[in-house]
């Protein structure tokens, strides 16, 4: 028994060092740049991970199709290698009946040279998850990157990397249901733009004569401003404002027909500000589908909002110059607000229902027409306070 109780600490000792000086026997696989069809939920997924085959359990759904390598880093490459009428991405048979596309965050790793045609006429298309883990860094080309995806209604390029970039001709062409492209950046430097912005109709301001890379811009062109806060907009994980410029990137972002719905907001620290969160639209259409109106959660979350608000003779000036079915809580708002009729010091407008609980509003309003509001200064309908 003394012999065996020797000889085991001495066979544990000789079977890691051959572990160590051997390895195992077996290699672990490196990850593959994939795109993975799902028909059953008519999601395309791009993933970095080890290889996927078709029949596979991924999310919990069956893989109809997979396509790997250069297939997605260089897509250029593939349609060479291919016959002569080819011209299409490996995954275009999934244009006519994928609805989802979804960027795994494995795939940032992965660096594509070229996106052209990526998503070109996927016109079931409604929903674009995870694109922030697109790494753009070294693509050069993103020639109609989404040509003729007449279902998609948002894009959110705000996080692409246009350094190397020469050629967006047509990228998002025929993108007929467009309204908004969230990016807070300028492009420019690219030099082919040529109908980048042909018939994207229902951009803001749209202009049939000007759809090149001059209107590729979230000032004076057809891009949004995207608000860059922490969090994630969830009940538990609010987007978190800390400073002037978040705060004037919600209300350009609101202005621009983003009514905020389902998303909750909250302040992170004491701020001053001084413009108004939405606003009541002259036009007729445009205010029967509540353009300009906030419809998300807002909480102060113990935190002082300091307004230093000067709307001239605008109606409706306030912190929230008008919201619809919005919760308002927890708000210390002091300051100044000046505007025209119905301006005050929380609300100017409520559409609809609106909730407001536990404010304490200390704001000193001028209205250089009639009527002001302390906390509201005009409700269509009901009040609930």
């Amino acid at each position: 028994m003394a012999k065996r109780s020797l000889l085991r600490p001495v066979r544990r000792m000789l079977i890691l060092l051959s572990v160590l000086l051997f390895g195992t026997g077996f290699a672990q696989a490196s990850p593959v740049a994939q795109a993975v069809w799902c028909s059953g939920n008519h999601t395309l997924y791009f993933v970095n991970l080890e290889q996927v085959s078709v029949n596979d359990i991924f999310d919990g759904q069956t893989v109809t199709a997979v396509w790997s390598g250069e297939a997605v880093t260089n897509s250029y490459a593939y349609m060479e290698g291919q016959s002569s009428s080819s011209s299409s991405v490996a995954w275009y048979p999934t244009a006519g009946s994928a609805t989802t596309i979804k960027f795994d965050g494995s795939f940032k790793d992965v660096k594509p040279v070229t996106l052209h045609k990526w998503f070109d006429f996927m016109g079931s298309l409604t929903n674009i998850v995870g694109i922030e883990n697109l790494n753009t860094s070294e693509v050069t080309s993103m020639n109609c990157m989404f040509t003729g995806c007449h279902s998609l209604t948002s894009i959110d390029v705000s996080t692409f990397d246009m350094s190397k970039v020469t050629d967006v001709f047509g990228m998002f062409s025929a993108c007929t249901n467009l309204r908004t492209i969230y990016c807070n950046k300028t492009w420019s430097g690219i030099a082919d733009s040529r109908d980048l912005f042909q018939n994207t109709t229902r951009l803001k301001g749209y202009d049939s004569s000007s759809t090149d890379i001059s209107m590729a811009n979230p000032f004076t062109g057809y891009f949004t401003t995207k608000p860059e806060m922490t969090g994630t907009g969830a009940l538990d994980t609010p987007f978190v404002i800390t400073d002037a410029a978040q705060w004037d990137a919600l209300s350009s972002y609101v202005a621009a027909s983003n009514n905020c719905y389902g998303l909750y907001f909250q302040l992170g620290r004491d701020i001053t500000v001084k413009t108004c969160i939405g606003a009541e639209n002259d036009d007729e259409t445009k205010r029967k589908f509540f353009s300009g109106t906030f419809f998300g959660n807002y909480n102060n979350e113990q935190h002082v909002l300091t307004v230093d608000i000067d709307e001239g003779s605008k109606k409706f000036a306030a912190p929230f110059a008008c919201v619809s079915h919005a919760n308002i809580k927890n708000v210390y708002v002091k300051g100044t607000v000046k505007g025209g009729r119905h301006a005050a010091g929380l609300v100017g407008s409520i559409r609809n229902t609106a909730y407001i609980f536990d404010c304490r509003v200390a704001t000193n309003v001028i209205a250089n027409e009639l009527y002001a509001g302390g906390i509201v200064g005009y409700h269509h309908c009901s009040l609930r306070r």
